[in-house]
């Protein structure tokens, strides 16, 4: 009892307050949530009902973007009834409308008013005589995908795998009912069909079983060489200057990934990247027309315009010295420096977390420098990496904030912390999740100095203010073009409509993961955090690709080995997160705390997405990318955590080191 006092009694009463504070918007959230995901209809989530399961038509996922398609589903259940005992009332859901028949006759219409969440009512009294019956219920759906769940327990009928299913009517081609489209058994919904494309690869225990000849005499030598080192230190201390430092460590990083993504601007393909035509569309509409234009305009107008003024720039710049072929390939120079600059961003985060610890220093930058979402997302052409490393700059000097005090208060590093998240905000509007913890992280560091509340209030209100400043222009444009400042890549009124496999979320999608340690090509079909995983630690989506033919040219074997490499990574990140409540350094465990809040933040707004959003590729950790220093602090931390005894010590590095060559090979383009 007296250790949880003097633990509590070290703790500003601030922090306590903000933590309880915390928790009780949680919770608050959490309840308004709940309430959301099983009421409104826009939330894609299929809930249980009792004994009943969803289901669907059995086919393999799919990786094409579906458009308004009028789609009819049937499903078929033949049945006996002895004499009834009770009123038969047959109550089902279905995504989206629905027509009921029993033994031919029309039971049951649609309401176009009616919710899809609404359970339906059907009464069969006097439709019931004993004997065989048979009951047909037909879904439409013409944005989205198909289930249905129904029961009726008088009679003991609920949907289940003992149901037909079939492809009654779609007007992709012609429309008319296909003929003679036979009955199959129905799929439950959480018996997801995988892609074709992801049974192409091989799986990763294959490649890393291909990769263990390297794999394993590296570990070996590494392991080796660190238990080495350290008892050579011991006997030897004065030598410990000459180390290897961080800063060394962060050249040599810098040098390895320059060459890798300059040796792969040639030869990448022109089409690799995510939605890399609709990007360069956006950059030759501002180049020539030298304005921004309309989000309505095409796939990807929905965007901020910095990005893309930025390499209009450069296209105006050198479109008279270049074929435009070349200058697509040149384009690509833009990305390549903000990988770059993510490196030397990450060293600065870790310097700032850690600064008594040269071990956890390196680690983290390892972890964090080499991250392979950095790796090969830093490749394309795209508004991503820029604003991925204008977003962890904010971060870096947050960061400070919370750490030294002379920061936190001066006027310089908080017109920076505007203008930084200002400049994010007019290249993405995904970092609008950073204004929260980042303003949280300015007031901390102005409490930690003891600052009244006027002065906290005015830094606070000055930061804002710079950042409005920054971006408000472009967000007010768009509220006074389309009626709100920000239009998303899958809102309705830009007139674009699509949807992806699977098209709704259950349970399952939340609670499971495996996926990712075995086929981790689009292992988002299987569930979010698979789909987290397999994007973070590799180029899961394959640049949202859906043929096999043009998939990256990646060096596959390393690549698919990095789940199980990964796993080290990822227990560090997880200790990292832990280590906010015991690590005994102050700093550190202050940015450990905002590390963590920022990850939790990305995490659920990328949660939100994935349950509003009927799209597998809707999971992609690329969303967080500017939060890498966050990952490089939390692993850092973690990766301490886990070595404290010398021969786990050398383990963990080797384990880390690993990582880091394989993760490196994998994007390296032969």
């Amino acid at each position: 009892m007296r250790q949880v006092r003097k633990r509590i009694d070290s703790l500003s009463l601030w922090f306590v307050v903000g933590v309880l504070l915390v928790l009780v918007v949680a919770f608050l959230a959490g309840v308004k949530i709940r309430d959301r995901i099983l009421h409104d209809p826009r939330v894609l989530f299929l809930s249980p009902e009792k004994e009943a399961k969803w289901i669907r038509v059995g086919r393999p996922s799919s990786l094409k973007a579906f458009g308004p398609t009028s789609i009819i589903h049937e499903f078929r259940k033949r049945f006996e009834v002895g004499e009834l005992r009770a009123e038969p009332v047959l109550k089902f859901r279905a995504l989206q409308q629905a027509v009921v028949t029993l033994d031919g006759q029309i039971v049951y219409a649609p309401r176009p008013d009616q919710s899809w969440k609404e359970t339906r009512t059907v009464s069969l009294h006097g439709r019931l005589a004993p004997g065989p019956h048979e009951l047909v219920i037909a879904v439409r759906s013409i944005s989205g995908a198909l289930a249905l769940l129904a029961w009726c327990e008088t009679i003991n009928l609920y949907t289940g795998d003992d149901w037909e299913a079939r492809d009654a009517f779609s007007d992709d081609i012609r429309r008319k009912l296909k003929p003679n489209v036979p009955w199959e058994q129905a799929s439950w919904v959480q018996t997801i069909h995988p892609t074709v494309l992801s049974r192409r690869f091989p799986k990763t225990v294959d490649a890393f079983v291909t990769c263990l000849p390297f794999i394993l005499p590296l570990f070996c030598l590494v392991a080796s060489c660190v238990m080495a080192r350290e008892r050579f230190l011991e006997r030897y201390s004065g030598l410990r200057r000459f180390a290897f430092s961080t800063s060394g460590l962060r050249w040599a990083l810098l040098g390895a990934c320059a060459v890798l993504w300059l040796n792969n601007v040639p030869k990448l393909p022109l089409s690799a990247g995510f939605d890399i035509n609709a990007h360069l569309e956006y950059i030759r509409y501002v180049a020539e027309t030298r304005s921004i234009p309309d989000a309505r305009h095409g796939l990807q107008t929905f965007q901020s315009p910095l990005y893309y003024m930025v390499s209009a720039v450069f296209v105006m710049a050198f479109g008279n010295l270049a074929a435009e072929e070349t200058l697509s390939y040149l384009l690509r120079l833009i990305p390549v420096l903000c990988g770059l600059v993510q490196i030397e961003v990450c060293y600065r985060a870790v310097r700032i977390a850690f600064p008594g610890s040269d071990g956890a220093q390196k680690l983290g930058l390892l972890v964090g420098g080499l991250l392979p979402m950095n790796l090969y997302l830093s490749n394309y052409v795209g508004n991503e990496p820029m604003a991925g490393c204008l977003s962890a700059a904010a971060v870096v000097i947050a960061l400070a904030c919370v750490t030294r005090t002379s920061v936190a208060t001066s006027n310089k590093w908080q017109l920076l912390l505007g203008l930084f998240l200002g400049l994010a905000l007019l290249t993405k509007v995904t970092a609008i999740l950073l204004v929260p913890p980042l303003t949280f992280a300015l007031i901390w560091g102005l409490l930690s100095a003891r600052a009244l509340p006027g002065r906290i209030i005015k830094a606070a209100a000055q930061m804002l203010a710079v950042t409005a400043v920054v971006c408000g222009w472009y967000y007010l444009y768009n509220w006074v073009q389309l009626g709100k400042p920000f239009i998303g890549g899958w809102d309705t009124s830009r007139g674009i409509v699509w949807w992806q496999d699977p098209g709704y979320r259950t349970l399952q999608d939340f609670v499971s993961f495996s996926e990712a340690l075995s086929r981790p090509i689009n292992a988002a079909i299987h569930g979010f955090w698979d789909g987290l995983y397999s994007t973070i630690w590799l180029d899961g989506h394959l640049s949202s690709v859906g043929d096999y033919d043009t998939r990256p040219p990646w060096n596959y074997a390393p690549m698919l080995a990095a789940p199980w490499l990964a796993v080290v990574p990822t227990l560090a990140i997880l200790a990292g997160v832990a280590a906010c409540v015991y690590h005994p350094e102050r700093a550190t465990r202050q940015c450990l705390v905002l590390s963590a809040m920022c990850v939790a933040v990305y995490i659920s707004a990328m949660l939100y997405l994935f349950l509003h959003v009927a799209s597998f590729s809707t999971v992609k950790a690329t969303y967080s990318l500017g939060i890498l220093p966050c990952y490089a602090v939390l692993a850092g931390a973690g990766l301490t955590s886990l070595s404290r005894y010398r021969l786990l010590r050398a383990l963990v590095i080797a384990a880390v080191i690993c990582y880091a060559v394989f993760a490196y090979a994998a994007y390296f383009v032969i």
